[in-house]
């Protein structure tokens, strides 16, 4: 049982019987990130092949609404034992979401997923196009001139990591 849910252990274990038994891998996925078992929803992912789209619908889009990257950083590191996070065989998922942000224009989501994955350049990138956006409206500077500030921060990360 996690934090999240409000099933007891015996309600849970019922509710995972049958939904293994009967249900579809993706139902499965919702139920585990509905009860916040982020982990197990990923590895089934991975190991179901249920693809970009799910991870992304799922998983991805229920942490940003619900604030939970940390929680979803963890639970993506947690399959390589290695000292430092790696995101291993989930980058083409959370590159997938970048491209899906990216063409749908959903520039500050893409924002915030590239610095969930610590690609900088590409943040600092995607700060300019919210600046050039948001400059041709005289009541939005302020806002357009925080996302320079934005990239310039995202830059200055990028060069000290590399």
């Amino acid at each position: 049982m996690t934090s999240t849910s409000t099933l007891d252990e015996e309600r849970m274990n019922q509710c995972l019987y049958y939904l293994k038994t009967f249900g579809v891998p993706k139902t499965l996925v919702t139920f585990y990130v509905k009860h916040g078992l982020l982990q197990r929803a990923c590895q089934l992912v991975l190991e179901k092949d249920l693809g970009a789209q799910i991870f992304i619908e799922e998983i991805l889009q229920e942490c940003l609404t619900k604030g939970w990257l940390p929680q979803l950083r963890k639970a993506l590191t947690a399959a390589d034992n290695n000292d430092k996070e790696d995101f291993g065989p989930y980058i083409p998922f959370l590159l997938a979401a970048c491209q899906q942000y990216h063409r749908t224009g959903q520039l500050r989501t893409l924002y915030v997923i590239q610095l969930f994955t610590d690609d900088y350049f590409r943040a600092g990138l995607t700060c300019i196009k919210l600046y050039l956006k948001k400059a041709v409206d005289p009541n939005d500077l302020e806002e357009a001139i925080s996302y320079l500030h934005k990239a310039k921060v995202a830059f200055y990360l990028c060069v000290q990591i590399n």
